[in-house]
């Protein structure tokens, strides 16, 4: 922790984490049940099972994340190996997640399974870190404070891009490539993600 206040241009930079972050998983969570249901064809039921338990599994596996980056030791410190390294695969099931094969229902099935749990567990190891971050950052109150309110703009930020954009992203993919879209959308956003 450093004993020299925060720069304006630090605290953006962790804001701008909090957009990264919630890029993609605002995609997901908009959209991967429209997508699943209407444009990959499985049943609702089965969709609604399979986001519940995921859920689950993650919250479960949420704080198993924050031992183990308590628990990290690195040249890197705690935190900065995830956040190094963990956007490359969560950006990667990000498009995988939205890239269901045409095939048997029980094959869509178990693709959906495996690449939203997986993605789900990545989501983990980007945000658990994320968050532990904020403390090692400072220990002046007001400028925590500040960090928690740019935090939530990131966030914010994040929601207002995705809803936004997108459906006429996965338009203009659906128009040139003749799929549905969604693919390239995601691959957009989880670029996105990656980069910031």
């Amino acid at each position: 922790m450093s004993a020299m206040p925060l720069t304006w241009r630090e605290k953006l930079s962790y804001g701008g984490g909090s957009v990264a972050s919630n890029l993609s998983w605002n995609m997901v969570a908009g959209f991967l049940i429209v997508y699943y249901t209407d444009v990959a064809l499985l049943p609702a039921a089965a969709v609604g099972t399979l986001v519940l338990v995921t859920r689950i599994i993650d919250a479960a596996f949420d704080p198993v994340v924050g031992v183990i980056v308590d628990r990290t030791r690195s040249r890197f410190g705690k935190v900065r190996p995830y956040l190094l390294f963990a956007p490359i695969p969560f950006a990667i099931l990000c498009v995988l997640t939205f890239l269901v094969p045409d095939a048997s229902q029980a094959t869509k099935l178990i693709y959906a399974c495996v690449t939203f749990g997986l993605l789900g567990l990545a989501y983990s190891f980007l945000y658990v870190p994320y968050g532990a971050l904020q403390p090692t950052l400072t220990n002046d109150q007001r400028a925590q404070l500040q960090l928690s309110g740019i935090r939530a703009m990131g966030t914010s930020v994040a929601s207002i891009i995705v809803y936004a954009l997108v459906l006429p992203t996965v338009a203009w993919f659906a128009a040139r490539t003749g799929g549905n879209g969604y693919g390239g959308a995601a691959t957009v956003f989880a670029i996105a993600t990656a980069i910031l």
